[in-house]
């Protein structure tokens, strides 16, 4: 089956005034890298190439979005940083449902993407 993948760009960075658009072209590819995880491993080489800006200005670009505190580089060890952290709520890890409180509740609670739990019923597919 082929899809297609597509990047979440946050409205933090969308609307970021001191973010220029280079800046957030690299965000960008590193949001298309983490996909569902809330980090990515890339090279500044690969984020150059995918998306046909500078090596040098990668480099720039991703130095802001650290000082801006929208990405946090992790220390592989190696002396190099290729692992970031992507510092937004859309990107943080998800909560696992508290079916206890969903029990108690008297109105159904979606539990995940297109599942309805009700305490009268068991979980619920909904296509």
């Amino acid at each position: 089956m082929n899809y297609a993948r597509f990047a979440k760009l946050p409205e933090e960075i969308l609307h970021a005034r001191e973010l220029s658009p280079s800046d957030r072209l690299v965000y960008a590819e590193m949001a298309f890298q983490a996909w569902y995880k809330d980090t990515c491993y890339i090279s500044q080489a690969k984020i150059s190439a995918r998306t046909g800006v500078s090596a040098r200005q990668v480099r720039r670009s991703q130095a802001k979005l650290e000082a801006e505190r929208y990405i946090t580089g992790i220390d592989t060890g190696l002396h190099k940083v290729t692992t970031y952290r992507l510092n937004s709520r859309v990107f943080a890890p998800r909560k696992k449902p508290n079916y206890a409180d969903i029990m108690s509740s008297s109105q159904p609670q979606r539990c995940g993407p297109g599942v309805l739990l009700s305490r009268n019923s068991k979980p619920k597919t909904l296509h």
